[in-house]
Protein backbone atom coordinates (compact mmCIF):
# COMPACT_ATOMS: atom_id res chain seq x y z
CA UNK A 1 0.00 0.00 0.00
CA UNK A 2 1.31 3.44 -0.93
CA UNK A 3 2.30 5.95 1.73
CA UNK A 4 -0.09 8.90 1.53
CA UNK A 5 1.14 12.33 2.56
CA UNK A 6 -0.92 15.50 2.79
CA UNK A 7 1.04 18.71 2.15
CA UNK A 8 -0.24 22.24 2.55
CA UNK A 9 1.84 25.36 2.08
CA UNK A 10 2.32 28.52 0.10
CA UNK A 11 3.24 28.50 -3.60
CA UNK A 12 6.75 27.22 -2.78
CA UNK A 13 5.18 23.93 -1.67
CA UNK A 14 4.20 23.13 -5.27
CA UNK A 15 7.49 21.24 -5.62
CA UNK A 16 6.05 18.47 -3.45
CA UNK A 17 3.32 17.75 -6.00
CA UNK A 18 3.82 15.64 -9.14
CA UNK A 19 2.29 18.07 -11.65
CA UNK A 20 2.10 16.95 -15.26
CA UNK A 21 5.78 16.38 -16.01
CA UNK A 22 5.90 12.69 -15.04
CA UNK A 23 8.09 13.84 -12.17
CA UNK A 24 7.51 10.84 -9.92
CA UNK A 25 8.24 8.40 -12.72
CA UNK A 26 11.41 10.29 -13.65
CA UNK A 27 12.53 10.19 -10.00
CA UNK A 28 11.87 6.46 -9.85
CA UNK A 29 8.66 6.50 -7.82
CA UNK A 30 5.44 4.77 -8.77
CA UNK A 31 1.93 5.29 -7.45
CA UNK A 32 2.46 2.21 -5.30
CA UNK A 33 5.32 4.00 -3.47
CA UNK A 34 3.76 7.26 -2.40
CA UNK A 35 0.85 9.59 -3.02
CA UNK A 36 1.01 13.32 -2.26
CA UNK A 37 -2.26 15.13 -1.69
CA UNK A 38 -3.00 18.65 -0.55
CA UNK A 39 -2.52 22.11 -1.97
CA UNK A 40 0.09 24.78 -2.63
CA UNK A 41 -1.90 27.94 -1.88
CA UNK A 42 -0.59 30.94 -3.78
CA UNK A 43 0.14 33.96 -1.55
CA UNK A 44 -0.70 32.06 1.65
CA UNK A 45 1.13 33.51 4.63
CA UNK A 46 1.57 32.89 8.32
CA UNK A 47 0.41 36.44 8.90
CA UNK A 48 -2.92 35.39 7.42
CA UNK A 49 -3.40 32.86 10.23
CA UNK A 50 -3.59 35.71 12.71
CA UNK A 51 -6.77 36.97 11.08
CA UNK A 52 -10.13 35.60 12.17
CA UNK A 53 -11.13 35.31 8.52
CA UNK A 54 -8.82 35.09 5.54
CA UNK A 55 -9.93 35.40 1.93
CA UNK A 56 -7.70 32.40 1.10
CA UNK A 57 -9.37 30.25 3.80
CA UNK A 58 -6.01 28.60 4.48
CA UNK A 59 -6.83 27.71 8.08
CA UNK A 60 -10.11 26.10 7.02
CA UNK A 61 -8.46 24.17 4.17
CA UNK A 62 -5.90 22.68 6.56
CA UNK A 63 -8.48 21.89 9.24
CA UNK A 64 -10.80 20.18 6.75
CA UNK A 65 -7.99 17.87 5.60
CA UNK A 66 -7.12 16.61 9.07
CA UNK A 67 -9.95 14.07 9.15
CA UNK A 68 -8.72 11.83 6.31
CA UNK A 69 -5.03 12.69 6.74
CA UNK A 70 -2.62 10.61 8.81
CA UNK A 71 0.69 12.17 7.78
CA UNK A 72 0.73 15.90 7.06
CA UNK A 73 3.34 18.54 6.27
CA UNK A 74 2.73 22.26 6.66
CA UNK A 75 5.13 24.47 4.71
CA UNK A 76 4.37 28.14 5.34
CA UNK A 77 6.61 31.12 6.03
CA UNK A 78 8.61 31.74 2.85
CA UNK A 79 6.18 34.40 1.61
CA UNK A 80 6.32 36.17 4.96
CA UNK A 81 10.11 36.05 5.24
CA UNK A 82 10.91 37.35 1.76
CA UNK A 83 7.91 39.60 1.10
CA UNK A 84 5.73 40.06 4.17
CA UNK A 85 8.59 41.56 6.15
CA UNK A 86 8.83 44.40 3.62
CA UNK A 87 5.06 44.77 3.37
CA UNK A 88 4.96 45.56 7.05
CA UNK A 89 7.87 47.98 6.87
CA UNK A 90 7.05 49.84 3.64
CA UNK A 91 3.29 49.55 3.19
CA UNK A 92 2.22 49.47 6.83
CA UNK A 93 4.96 51.88 7.90
CA UNK A 94 6.47 49.68 10.62
CA UNK A 95 10.00 50.86 9.90
CA UNK A 96 11.25 49.90 13.38
CA UNK A 97 10.43 46.21 12.81
CA UNK A 98 13.53 44.09 13.47
CA UNK A 99 14.23 40.72 11.79
CA UNK A 100 14.65 38.90 15.12
CA UNK A 101 11.28 40.14 16.37
CA UNK A 102 9.66 39.24 13.07
CA UNK A 103 10.88 35.63 13.09
CA UNK A 104 9.51 35.21 16.63
CA UNK A 105 6.18 36.75 15.56
CA UNK A 106 5.89 34.30 12.67
CA UNK A 107 6.50 31.26 14.85
CA UNK A 108 3.87 32.57 17.26
CA UNK A 109 1.47 32.63 14.29
CA UNK A 110 2.31 28.97 13.63
CA UNK A 111 1.75 28.25 17.32
CA UNK A 112 -1.71 29.83 17.19
CA UNK A 113 -2.62 27.73 14.14
CA UNK A 114 -1.39 24.45 15.66
CA UNK A 115 -3.12 25.04 18.97
CA UNK A 116 -6.43 25.44 17.13
CA UNK A 117 -6.16 22.08 15.34
CA UNK A 118 -7.11 18.60 16.50
CA UNK A 119 -3.86 16.63 16.15
CA UNK A 120 -4.94 13.57 18.13
CA UNK A 121 -4.81 11.22 15.11
CA UNK A 122 -2.35 13.17 12.97
CA UNK A 123 1.41 12.80 12.52
CA UNK A 124 2.41 16.39 11.71
CA UNK A 125 5.67 17.82 10.37
CA UNK A 126 6.56 21.46 9.77
CA UNK A 127 8.97 22.32 6.96
CA UNK A 128 11.41 25.15 7.42
CA UNK A 129 11.90 27.82 4.78
CA UNK A 130 14.45 27.77 1.96
CA UNK A 131 17.47 30.01 1.68
CA UNK A 132 16.68 33.14 -0.28
CA UNK A 133 16.95 33.68 -4.02
CA UNK A 134 17.00 37.45 -3.44
CA UNK A 135 20.79 37.75 -3.65
CA UNK A 136 21.06 40.68 -6.08
CA UNK A 137 19.93 43.97 -4.49
CA UNK A 138 18.50 45.51 -7.67
CA UNK A 139 16.59 42.33 -8.51
CA UNK A 140 15.35 42.10 -4.91
CA UNK A 141 14.12 45.72 -4.78
CA UNK A 142 12.22 45.50 -8.04
CA UNK A 143 10.70 42.08 -7.34
CA UNK A 144 9.65 42.86 -3.77
CA UNK A 145 8.11 46.17 -4.77
CA UNK A 146 6.15 44.56 -7.59
CA UNK A 147 4.57 42.18 -5.09
CA UNK A 148 3.96 44.44 -2.10
CA UNK A 149 2.78 47.41 -4.20
CA UNK A 150 1.18 45.87 -7.32
CA UNK A 151 -0.61 49.10 -8.26
CA UNK A 152 0.03 52.83 -8.00
CA UNK A 153 3.78 52.48 -7.44
CA UNK A 154 5.62 55.74 -6.95
CA UNK A 155 9.33 56.54 -7.46
CA UNK A 156 9.71 57.23 -3.75
CA UNK A 157 8.69 53.64 -2.98
CA UNK A 158 12.05 52.43 -4.27
CA UNK A 159 13.86 55.02 -2.18
CA UNK A 160 11.99 53.81 0.91
CA UNK A 161 12.74 50.15 0.19
CA UNK A 162 16.45 50.42 -0.61
CA UNK A 163 17.63 51.32 2.93
CA UNK A 164 15.25 48.76 4.45
CA UNK A 165 16.46 45.95 2.17
CA UNK A 166 18.29 43.14 3.92
CA UNK A 167 21.51 41.92 2.32
CA UNK A 168 21.65 38.32 1.13
CA UNK A 169 23.42 37.33 4.36
CA UNK A 170 20.90 39.22 6.50
CA UNK A 171 17.95 37.72 4.62
CA UNK A 172 19.38 34.23 5.07
CA UNK A 173 20.03 35.06 8.72
CA UNK A 174 16.34 35.90 9.12
CA UNK A 175 15.29 32.67 7.40
CA UNK A 176 17.66 30.52 9.46
CA UNK A 177 16.56 32.22 12.70
CA UNK A 178 12.96 31.42 11.79
CA UNK A 179 13.89 27.80 11.08
CA UNK A 180 15.73 27.52 14.40
CA UNK A 181 12.72 28.87 16.29
CA UNK A 182 10.39 26.61 14.32
CA UNK A 183 12.48 23.53 15.12
CA UNK A 184 12.45 24.47 18.81
CA UNK A 185 8.67 24.83 18.70
CA UNK A 186 8.37 21.38 17.08
CA UNK A 187 10.57 19.89 19.80
CA UNK A 188 8.39 21.56 22.42
CA UNK A 189 5.16 20.23 20.92
CA UNK A 190 6.42 16.78 19.87
CA UNK A 191 6.06 17.56 16.16
CA UNK A 192 8.40 16.67 13.36
CA UNK A 193 10.61 19.22 11.58
CA UNK A 194 12.71 19.22 8.43
CA UNK A 195 14.11 21.56 5.82
CA UNK A 196 16.09 20.96 2.64
CA UNK A 197 18.73 23.67 2.98
CA UNK A 198 21.62 21.23 3.39
CA UNK A 199 20.96 20.11 -0.18
CA UNK A 200 20.46 23.64 -1.50
CA UNK A 201 23.31 25.52 0.10
CA UNK A 202 26.85 26.64 -0.42
CA UNK A 203 28.56 26.45 2.94
CA UNK A 204 28.87 29.85 4.54
CA UNK A 205 32.30 31.35 4.92
CA UNK A 206 33.56 32.15 8.41
CA UNK A 207 31.11 34.54 10.02
CA UNK A 208 28.56 34.23 7.21
CA UNK A 209 25.39 32.13 7.02
CA UNK A 210 24.90 29.50 4.35
CA UNK A 211 23.56 30.76 1.03
CA UNK A 212 21.71 29.28 -1.92
CA UNK A 213 23.76 27.68 -4.66
CA UNK A 214 23.45 29.72 -7.88
CA UNK A 215 22.18 26.70 -9.83
CA UNK A 216 19.00 26.79 -7.71
CA UNK A 217 18.26 30.46 -8.38
CA UNK A 218 15.63 31.30 -11.02
CA UNK A 219 16.64 32.90 -14.28
CA UNK A 220 13.33 34.73 -14.50
CA UNK A 221 11.69 37.43 -12.41
CA UNK A 222 10.64 35.14 -9.57
CA UNK A 223 11.45 34.30 -5.95
CA UNK A 224 10.92 30.53 -6.13
CA UNK A 225 13.87 28.16 -6.28
CA UNK A 226 14.43 26.37 -9.58
CA UNK A 227 12.02 23.58 -10.45
CA UNK A 228 14.46 20.80 -11.37
CA UNK A 229 14.59 17.07 -10.79
CA UNK A 230 17.33 17.59 -8.20
CA UNK A 231 15.16 20.03 -6.25
CA UNK A 232 12.14 17.74 -6.56
CA UNK A 233 14.23 14.86 -5.24
CA UNK A 234 15.24 16.96 -2.21
CA UNK A 235 11.57 17.60 -1.47
CA UNK A 236 10.68 13.91 -1.77
CA UNK A 237 13.66 12.87 0.36
CA UNK A 238 12.66 15.36 3.03
CA UNK A 239 9.01 14.35 2.92
CA UNK A 240 9.63 10.63 3.25
CA UNK A 241 12.63 10.92 5.56
CA UNK A 242 10.90 12.98 8.23
CA UNK A 243 8.30 10.23 8.74
CA UNK A 244 10.68 7.26 8.54
CA UNK A 245 10.96 6.46 12.22
CA UNK A 246 8.14 5.88 14.66
CA UNK A 247 8.35 9.15 16.55
CA UNK A 248 9.04 12.82 15.82
CA UNK A 249 12.69 13.71 15.34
Amino acid sequence: MANVYHVFGDSHARLFFPGDGLVMERLGFGSEDLVVKGQAISAASLAGFRKQQSTLRTREIVADAIGPARKMVLAFGQVDLELGYYYRKIIKGEMSLEPEDYSAWLVDAYRALIEGLDLSDLDLALKGSNLTVLSNPEFAVRYILRIIRPKNRKPEDIEMLRPALLSEDEQNGLILAFNTRLRAFCDERGLRYFDINDGLSVDGEAGRPARLRPCFMPGGFDHHITDSLEVRALHMKGLMGVFEDGSPA
